[in-house]
């Protein structure tokens, strides 16, 4: 309960603060010019990459990027958290239609934490088989943490994106 009251604070002062400190001249102009960095949830660090693959391994994203050219059947999509212990993860994957992929919620018992899924469409229910070639246009990956992130009408706490073009 005292991180979500901070959260708000913080929240409430960002909204405050934030009109004034990034004037719409200073935005950037073009869409190839977005920025992706790491979203804080009162202490909290969440981040999200995208890649083409993954390497077992070593749990690293091959072919990483956010944007991806037309004929690509998945996208590998890890998501990292530090600093959640005792706090509820929910990721929404939004195609280009506004349709979520299904989720799960996430109870992270640990400060530190990793996970790694691959986004694609299939006709076999599996990415194993009968994939599909991902539609062109803007995905989002939105992620939820707290108690109320599996409220209906809760804020994710952060977006990124990638685009099959």
């Amino acid at each position: 309960m005292l991180r979500i009251a901070i959260f708000r604070r913080m929240l409430l002062a960002l909204l405050l603060i934030a009109p004034a400190a990034a004037p719409a001249p200073a935005r950037a102009q073009q869409l190839d010019q977005r920025i992706y960095l790491p979203a804080l949830y009162a202490g909290v660090a969440v981040s999200v990459s995208f890649g083409s693959g993954y390497d077992q391994s070593t749990g690293q994203l091959t072919g990483a990027a956010t944007s991806f050219a037309y004929g690509a059947e998945q996208i590998i999509v890890q998501t990292r958290v530090s600093g959640g212990k005792g706090l509820v993860l929910r990721r929404e994957i939004v195609n280009p239609r506004g349709e979520k992929a299904p989720t799960s919620n996430i109870l992270l018992d640990s400060d530190s934490y990793q996970r790694t899924v691959v986004y694609c469409l299939t006709e076999d229910g599996t990415c194993a088989s009968g994939r599909l070639l991902l539609e062109r246009g803007s995905y989002a990956v939105r992620v939820y943490l707290g108690a109320q992130s599996t409220a209906a009408g809760a804020r994710p706490v952060a977006e990124f994106g990638f685009e099959v073009r």
